[in-house]
C-alpha cells in the first residue's frame, strides 16, 4: 500500500476503510515534540490580525462578541482608525512613509508600509502557533499588506490563515481588479485563505436592504468566519484533528469557502441543511470540489443515527470525488452547529 496512504489511514484513525480513499492527503513531515505542554493541554496561541479598515473594525466586532482564548492585534496606516479601535494591541504600519494618513488606495503603498514596519510585525507574531489575518481586499492597507504579513507569519513558524473580504460590483472593475491580484499573492504567502465574496452578503437580505445594513453584516460575516476558524484548532472532538494534522489539511488547494449552520431546536439535521445553503456558498460549484472538512457541533444527548443522517446529507451535496474529514464536538453548553471549510477546486 501507498506509503502516503498508510500514513493517512493512521493518522485519521479510518482502519481499512482508509484503504478504499484514492487521493492521499499531504502531510507535515515535522515531528511531533515529545513533552511539549500545548499538545497536552491545548493551549495552542493564537492571534489575530486585523489590517487595515475592515481588519480594524472586524478586530472590534470580535472584541464584542467576547471572542476569548486568542491575542488581538489591529494594524493600520491610518491614525485615526487605531485611535478608534477598542484593541489595545496597536501597530501604526510604514510610520513616517504613510505618516498616518492610510494608503490612499494604493496597493503599492500597503506593500511598502508593510515592509517597512516588518520587524514590528515579526516582534508581534513571533511565538503564536497560529496567525489569523483578516482584512478587505481592494484597497491599500489590506490589498498591498496582507502577503507580507501572512509571509511573516510563516517565517515565525505560525500557521498563515487569511480570511479577506471581497469588493462589492458597484465598487468597479479597478479595485476587484487589485483584489484578485491581491487575492492570489496572499494565497502563494498563506497555508489557508478563505475569501468572503461581499456580493453573497447580499443573499443574506431581502431587495430592499439599506447598504448600511449590509456593511454591517459583512463585518460580522468576516468576524464569525475568523472565529470558526480558531474553533478549528481549539475545538477537540474525534482525535482525528490534532494541531499537526490542522496544520496541513488545506495545503496546496486554493482557495476555501465556510458554510454554517446551527439551530435553535438543536436539530442537527437542520444544521446541516442550512449550512449547505449558507449564503457565502451559493456560487461555489461543489461538484468540483476535492476537499471537504467539516464539524458537527451536538449536545451529549444527540442520537447517533441523527449524526449519520446529517453527515450523509453533506456528502451527498457533493460529487463522488470529494474526500471528507469529519470531526464531532460533543457541546458542554448544547449548543447544535454544522461548519462546513470546502475546497481544492479542480
Amino acid at each position: 500500500m501507498n506509503l502516503a496512504r498508510r500514513k493517512f489511514c493512521r493518522i485519521f484513525s479510518l482502519g481499512a476503510a482508509g484503504l478504499l480513499l484514492k487521493t492521499p492527503f499531504p502531510f507535515s513531515s515535522r515531528p511531533r515534540v515529545p513533552g511539549d505542554q500545548r499538545f497536552k493541554d491545548n493551549k495552542l496561541k493564537i492571534r489575530v490580525i486585523g489590517l487595515g479598515a475592515v481588519g480594524t473594525k472586524s478586530i472590534d466586532h470580535m472584541i464584542g462578541m467576547g471572542l476569548r482564548d486568542v491575542d488581538f492585534t489591529v494594524i493600520n496606516a491610518d491614525q485615526g482608525s487605531l485611535n478608534e479601535s477598542l484593541c489595545p494591541s496597536k501597530v501604526l504600519l510604514g510610520g513616517s512613509l504613510a505618516k498616518g494618513n492610510g494608503c490612499g488606495m494604493n496597493p503599492e503603498m500597503g506593500y511598502a508600509c508593510a515592509q517597512r514596519s516588518r520587524e514590528t510585525i515579526a516582534r508581534i507574531l513571533r511565538g503564536s502557533d497560529v496567525v489569523i489575518l483578516v482584512a478587505g481586499l481592494g484597497g491599500g492597507t489590506g490589498t498591498g499588506g496582507a502577503p507580507v504579513v501572512a509571509g511573516i507569519a510563516k517565517d515565525v513558524d505560525a500557521v498563515s490563515i487569511g480570511v479577506v473580504t471581497m469588493p462589492f460590483y458597484y465598487e468597479g472593475r479597478w479595485r476587484l481588479r487589485n483584489a484578485q491580484e491581491g487575492l492570489k499573492k496572499l494565497e502563494e504567502a498563506s497555508d489557508l485563505v478563505i475569501p468572503i465574496p461581499n456580493e453573497s452578503i447580499f443573499n443574506f437580505f431581502s431587495t430592499q436592504a439599506f447598504l448600511t445594513d449590509v456593511f454591517a453584516k459583512s463585518i460580522e460575516v468576516v468576524s464569525l468566519a475568523a472565529s470558526k476558524v480558531a474553533d478549528l484548532y481549539f475545538d477537540t472532538g474525534s482525535d482525528c484533528l490534532d494541531f499537526l494534522n490542522k496544520e496541513h489539511l488545506f495545503s496546496g488547494l486554493g482557495p476555501t469557502y465556510l458554510g454554517i449552520g446551527g439551530d435553535g431546536e438543536s436539530s442537527i439535521l437542520r444544521a446541516a441543511q442550512k449550512a449547505i445553503r449558507f449564503p457565502l456558498l451559493s456560487n461555489v460549484p461543489f461538484d468540483r470540489a476535492r476537499k471537504v472538512i467539516y464539524t458537527l457541533r451536538v449536545c451529549g444527548q444527540h442520537r447517533l443515527i441523527d449524526v449519520r443522517a446529517a453527515s450523509r446529507i453533506i456528502e451527498e451535496s457533493f460529487s463522488g470525488r470529494t474526500d471528507f474529514i469529519s470531526n464531532v464536538i460533543i457541546d458542554k453548553k448544547d449548543r447544535t452547529e454544522v461548519v462546513l471549510f470546502v475546497s481544492g477546486f479542480a
